[in-house]
């Protein structure tokens, strides 16, 4: 361990726990504040998304997370870097998540209807791609 002499003895200190947790916080809220409001919010209000189109997109997303997530494993596991083989896809996904979480709130960049719910496909499935670009490396760095 680089923060005491004698090492860590089996178990990390406090500070080193708290900072690998900090991004756990922000990314399950920004997780909660989409999985909670989006669909709503696409269906409701100005977008007028189809039902149908978010229905296949949310399906097409579970598909392409069920097939990126081991490759994003296996990445990561074989990556080799002077950052070391997690901390560069955290650094990339801490500028792709919010880039991502920003357009996907702003329908109006295109009409309603087909066009919207198009919108609303494509950025969910980046979400779920931003999800694995974060999630996979974080949680395999804390294990």
């Amino acid at each position: 361990c680089r923060l005491t002499k004698s090492g860590h003895r089996g178990r990390l200190p406090f500070a080193s726990r708290a900072l690998w947790a900090c991004p756990i916080f922000a990314w399950y809220s920004l997780k909660y504040l989409k999985q909670g409001y989006m669909h709503k919010f696409y269906m409701d209000d100005y977008p007028r998304a189809s039902l149908g189109v978010i229905a296949f997109s949310s399906v097409l997303s579970v598909l392409v997370d069920a097939f990126t997530d081991p490759l994003m494993a296996t990445w990561t596991d074989n990556l080799r870097s002077g950052l070391g083989r997690r901390r560069p896809f955290v650094a990339a996904s801490a500028l792709f998540v919010p880039v991502v979480f920003v357009l996907a709130w702003t329908p109006a960049i295109v009409s309603p209807g087909l066009p919207s719910s198009l919108w609303f496909g494509v950025f969910h499935i980046m979400f779920k791609l931003a999800d694995t670009l974060f999630s996979i490396p974080h949680n395999a760095w804390g294990a």
